[in-house]
């Protein structure tokens, strides 16, 4: 059997952490709020992602829940993640470190 490339292997967890990101913020209705934005969605049907507050999507920040948040499509891909606002949050909530 031939095992899995590092780059399938990768695509797998992330697939399955954004799943369990969406999922795990989801009220019991399946409503999620872009942690941006406040747009609520369905965490499945809305087109509702995972966004991380680290551009680039590599290395360790790929699958580091600290920084992973929902967002929906338009911040997360058409307003390139909405960083500035990602990270202000962030910092508020826990602080600089």
């Amino acid at each position: 059997m031939k095992r899995p490339s590092l780059g399938k292997l990768k695509k797998t967890a992330w697939d399955l952490l954004s799943k369990i990101i969406r999922l795990s913020n989801a009220d019991e209705g399946g409503t999620v709020e872009c942690y941006t934005c406040g747009r609520l969605m369905n965490w499945e049907k809305d087109g509702a992602q995972a966004g991380h507050a680290i551009p680039g999507r590599t290395g360790a920040v790929l699958l580091d829940e600290s920084v992973i948040k929902v967002q929906c499509l338009t911040c997360n891909v058409f307003h390139r993640g909405q960083y500035h606002i990602f990270a202000t949050k962030l910092i508020k909530e826990h602080g600089m470190d």
